[in-house]
Protein backbone atom coordinates (compact mmCIF):
# COMPACT_ATOMS: atom_id res chain seq x y z
CA UNK A 1 0.00 0.00 0.00
CA UNK A 2 1.32 3.29 -0.43
CA UNK A 3 1.15 6.13 2.05
CA UNK A 4 -2.17 7.69 1.05
CA UNK A 5 -4.09 4.27 1.08
CA UNK A 6 -2.57 3.37 4.27
CA UNK A 7 -3.89 7.03 5.91
CA UNK A 8 -7.22 6.46 4.08
CA UNK A 9 -7.59 2.94 5.47
CA UNK A 10 -6.42 3.69 9.30
CA UNK A 11 -9.51 6.54 9.11
CA UNK A 12 -11.76 3.98 7.90
CA UNK A 13 -10.71 0.97 10.51
CA UNK A 14 -11.09 4.01 13.68
CA UNK A 15 -14.41 2.10 14.60
CA UNK A 16 -13.12 -0.76 14.12
CA UNK A 17 -10.05 -0.24 16.28
CA UNK A 18 -12.21 2.10 18.84
CA UNK A 19 -14.55 -1.07 19.59
CA UNK A 20 -11.11 -3.16 20.10
CA UNK A 21 -9.89 -0.78 22.16
CA UNK A 22 -12.80 -0.76 24.16
CA UNK A 23 -13.12 -4.18 24.42
CA UNK A 24 -9.48 -4.23 26.24
CA UNK A 25 -9.60 -1.49 28.16
CA UNK A 26 -13.13 -1.64 29.45
CA UNK A 27 -12.73 2.58 29.81
CA UNK A 28 -13.99 5.10 27.47
CA UNK A 29 -10.83 7.38 27.79
CA UNK A 30 -8.46 4.75 28.21
CA UNK A 31 -10.01 3.54 24.73
CA UNK A 32 -9.71 6.43 22.82
CA UNK A 33 -6.11 7.37 24.36
CA UNK A 34 -5.31 3.77 22.60
CA UNK A 35 -6.66 4.55 19.13
CA UNK A 36 -4.79 7.65 19.26
CA UNK A 37 -0.94 6.23 20.12
CA UNK A 38 -2.21 2.97 17.23
CA UNK A 39 -3.14 5.52 15.38
CA UNK A 40 0.11 7.53 15.37
CA UNK A 41 2.08 4.39 15.57
CA UNK A 42 0.79 3.48 12.39
CA UNK A 43 1.32 6.56 10.77
CA UNK A 44 5.27 6.75 11.82
CA UNK A 45 5.67 2.61 10.75
CA UNK A 46 3.72 2.60 7.35
CA UNK A 47 7.18 1.44 5.63
CA UNK A 48 7.04 -1.38 8.11
CA UNK A 49 3.72 -2.89 6.59
CA UNK A 50 4.22 -5.40 3.70
CA UNK A 51 1.77 -4.81 0.79
CA UNK A 52 0.34 -8.38 1.15
CA UNK A 53 -0.36 -8.79 4.64
CA UNK A 54 -3.76 -8.10 6.64
CA UNK A 55 -3.53 -4.44 7.32
CA UNK A 56 -6.29 -4.39 9.81
CA UNK A 57 -4.69 -7.68 11.47
CA UNK A 58 -1.50 -5.53 11.58
CA UNK A 59 -3.12 -2.97 12.87
CA UNK A 60 -5.01 -5.10 15.27
CA UNK A 61 -1.70 -6.84 16.93
CA UNK A 62 -0.04 -3.47 17.19
CA UNK A 63 -3.22 -1.97 19.33
CA UNK A 64 -2.83 -5.53 21.63
CA UNK A 65 0.69 -5.10 21.83
CA UNK A 66 0.67 -1.29 23.00
CA UNK A 67 -2.46 -2.43 25.50
CA UNK A 68 -0.63 -5.57 26.95
CA UNK A 69 2.79 -3.07 27.35
CA UNK A 70 1.49 -0.35 29.26
CA UNK A 71 -0.54 -3.14 31.34
CA UNK A 72 2.86 -4.83 32.28
CA UNK A 73 4.12 -1.26 32.91
CA UNK A 74 1.98 -0.17 35.18
CA UNK A 75 2.27 -3.25 36.98
CA UNK A 76 5.71 -2.94 37.56
CA UNK A 77 5.25 0.60 38.72
CA UNK A 78 2.74 -0.85 41.78
CA UNK A 79 5.98 -2.82 43.82
CA UNK A 80 8.19 -0.04 43.34
CA UNK A 81 8.83 2.19 46.36
CA UNK A 82 8.01 5.60 45.99
CA UNK A 83 11.41 7.20 46.63
CA UNK A 84 12.94 4.93 43.47
CA UNK A 85 9.81 6.29 41.43
CA UNK A 86 10.50 9.80 42.02
CA UNK A 87 13.74 9.75 41.78
CA UNK A 88 13.14 8.27 38.04
CA UNK A 89 10.76 10.97 37.46
CA UNK A 90 12.72 13.90 38.56
CA UNK A 91 16.54 11.68 36.49
CA UNK A 92 18.75 14.36 38.27
CA UNK A 93 22.20 12.49 38.90
CA UNK A 94 23.15 14.98 41.47
CA UNK A 95 20.51 15.06 43.30
CA UNK A 96 19.92 11.98 45.82
CA UNK A 97 16.29 10.50 46.81
CA UNK A 98 16.43 11.59 50.12
CA UNK A 99 16.88 15.43 49.05
CA UNK A 100 13.74 14.90 46.84
CA UNK A 101 11.90 13.28 49.23
CA UNK A 102 12.69 15.66 52.00
CA UNK A 103 11.27 18.31 49.60
CA UNK A 104 8.12 16.66 48.18
CA UNK A 105 7.24 16.46 51.56
CA UNK A 106 7.36 19.95 52.33
CA UNK A 107 5.36 20.61 49.65
CA UNK A 108 1.05 21.16 50.71
CA UNK A 109 -0.17 18.36 50.11
CA UNK A 110 -3.03 19.55 47.41
CA UNK A 111 0.43 19.67 45.07
CA UNK A 112 2.44 16.21 46.53
CA UNK A 113 -0.42 13.98 46.35
CA UNK A 114 -1.33 14.82 42.26
CA UNK A 115 2.85 14.93 41.92
CA UNK A 116 3.82 11.34 43.73
CA UNK A 117 0.51 9.92 41.66
CA UNK A 118 1.91 11.27 38.10
CA UNK A 119 5.44 9.89 39.40
CA UNK A 120 3.23 6.02 40.07
CA UNK A 121 1.94 6.19 36.97
CA UNK A 122 -1.74 7.34 36.75
CA UNK A 123 -2.70 9.64 34.13
CA UNK A 124 -4.17 13.12 34.92
CA UNK A 125 -7.70 11.82 34.38
CA UNK A 126 -7.28 8.82 36.53
CA UNK A 127 -5.82 12.01 39.18
CA UNK A 128 -8.60 14.06 38.76
CA UNK A 129 -10.56 11.05 39.24
CA UNK A 130 -9.62 9.97 42.47
CA UNK A 131 -8.96 13.20 43.77
CA UNK A 132 -12.40 14.28 42.86
CA UNK A 133 -11.26 17.28 41.35
CA UNK A 134 -11.52 18.73 37.81
CA UNK A 135 -8.32 17.73 35.39
CA UNK A 136 -7.04 21.20 35.01
CA UNK A 137 -6.52 21.42 38.78
CA UNK A 138 -4.60 18.07 38.67
CA UNK A 139 -2.50 20.01 35.93
CA UNK A 140 -2.13 22.84 37.69
CA UNK A 141 -1.31 21.37 41.13
CA UNK A 142 1.71 19.72 39.47
CA UNK A 143 2.93 22.39 37.88
CA UNK A 144 3.42 24.55 40.89
CA UNK A 145 4.56 21.32 42.65
CA UNK A 146 7.69 20.85 39.57
CA UNK A 147 8.41 24.38 40.09
CA UNK A 148 8.79 24.47 43.42
CA UNK A 149 10.73 21.75 43.64
CA UNK A 150 13.02 23.17 41.00
CA UNK A 151 13.41 26.10 42.79
CA UNK A 152 14.32 24.63 46.04
CA UNK A 153 16.58 21.78 44.49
Amino acid sequence: MKHDEIKKEILILQPILKRYALSLTRDEQNANDLVQEVTLKVLCNMKAYYRDKNFEGWTMVMMYNMFANECKRMARFKNVPEEILIERFFCEEDINTRDIMRIVALLPKECSIPLKMLTRGYRYYEIAELMNIPIGTVKSRIHIARTKLRKLL
